[in-house]
């Protein structure tokens, strides 16, 4: 569990609470939680996925120097397709979470392979907020309209920046059919707006009032 605030006697008097409730241990300052390390420095607080992404690629047993420098193909469109199912379903399964799950076939996997060989090319890549950020808040939403193949269902997208940093993003497959961009674009902006409410009202909590 992480606790955070500008509080510091409230934050000492809830752990004496937990402690009095709980067989609990105080791990100190935040380093490590759920697979997302934490580092501290002049620059600002770093967040990497290192030893989770070493993880992965051990997991995928890659052992080939092939390297892949871009997430995905460009407009590759996946889809449920007929065939030859691929001989590394459980393998698949174990790996990642996806639409095709219940029946992975060879270029799911391949794509799979792709975005491992990616995440082994940048394990030591992390994400930087700067101490000397602004506290602005920017939002950017768009929208894929029928963009999946099988379901024709559109595709949100958004990302939120706190000055120059990224705190929260999403791509995910719109519930409903849209029947027109204009109608999918709605949906995401509808979305970003739910994010950005919500966001504005955990800073609020944290004591930074947005403009």
């Amino acid at each position: 569990m992480i606790t955070t605030g500008n509080d510091e006697v409230g934050i000492s008097h809830l752990k004496d609470l937990l402690h009095s409730s709980f067989k609990m241990k105080d791990l100190g300052k935040l380093t490590y939680f759920l697979g997302l390390e934490v580092s501290y420095g002049k620059e600002g607080i770093r967040l990497s996925q290192q030893k989770y992404a070493e993880d992965l690629v051990r997991l995928a047993n890659l052992i080939d120097r092939k390297k892949v420098h871009t997430l995905v193909e460009a407009n590759t469109k996946y889809k449920k397709e007929k065939g030859k199912l691929s001989r590394y379903q459980t393998l698949y399964r174990r790996l990642v979470l996806s639409q095709f799950i219940t029946e992975p076939y060879k270029m799911h996997y391949t794509a799979l392979l792709g975005v491992i060989r990616y995440i082994k090319c940048t394990v030591n890549r992390s994400l930087l907020f700067p101490s000397s950020s602004s506290l602005d808040m920017v939002g950017y939403a768009d929208a894929n309209w029928a963009g999946c193949p099988n379901s024709r269902r559109s595709t949100t997208g958004w990302c939120m920046m706190l000055g120059s940093c990224m705190i929260s993003w999403k791509c995910k497959k719109q519930s409903q059919k849209s029947k027109s961009s204009t109608e999918a674009e709605y949906r995401s902006m509808f979305a970003a707006c739910s994010e950005i409410i919500w966001l504005r009202r955990l800073l609020s909590e944290l004591g930074i009032e947005m403009k």
